[in-house]
């Protein structure tokens, strides 16, 4: 599971198109350009009173403005959610208000489904305390291992260096 999640965090467009070439992946919303847009009308204060009311009973971990599109971003937190970040994505018009999408990471396909495990399953997030006390300890049998491993290669190195140097003097 690490190796596999770890390709993912490595190699994300890869990854994402050998998902894709065993089903569609639908992705996320990426907000188009509006070129021109004069200040919002919406202060970011306002926005975050209205991301805090869509959000309720959960709460917002983060939001911000996206000059080029005019549009605010938060990320919410959801009874959905496989990780403690929040994975529900709402965007709001910086002009009107009006939400223009409101999307849960783990909605959609099930290759989009397969995309937002991997770094929850790799963080030990997915499985609470539980799995971060897991992934803690299999790092540290990845250390542990690696030591060990090169122990046992300086000890072969120096058993073979004095092999050789015995059959160098022990020949007539």
């Amino acid at each position: 599971m690490l190796a596999v999640t770890g390709i993912y965090l490595n190699l994300p467009e890869q990854f994402a198109a050998a998902v894709a070439s065993v089903a569609p992946v639908e992705g996320r919303f990426e907000p188009s350009v509006a070129g021109g847009l004069s200040a919002p009308q919406l202060t970011m204060a306002d926005a975050a009173l209205r991301f805090d009311g869509i959000a309720a009973p959960y709460s917002v971990t983060s939001f911000s403005f996206n000059d080029e599109a005019g549009l605010y971003r938060a990320r919410m937190r959801d009874a959905r959610d496989i990780s403690d970040n929040g994975q529900r994505i709402v965007w709001l018009s910086g002009q009107t208000g009006t939400i223009v999408s409101d999307r849960h990471e783990t909605e959609g396909s099930a290759d989009d489904k397969i995309l937002v495990w991997q770094f929850p399953l790799h963080s030990g997030r997915a499985l609470g305390l539980a799995g971060r006390i897991l992934i803690a300890f299999a790092g540290l049998v990845i250390c542990f291992s690696i030591v060990t491993g090169l122990l046992i290669w300086l000890k072969k190195t120096q058993q073979r260096k004095r092999a050789s140097h015995k059959t160098i003097y022990s020949q007539p």
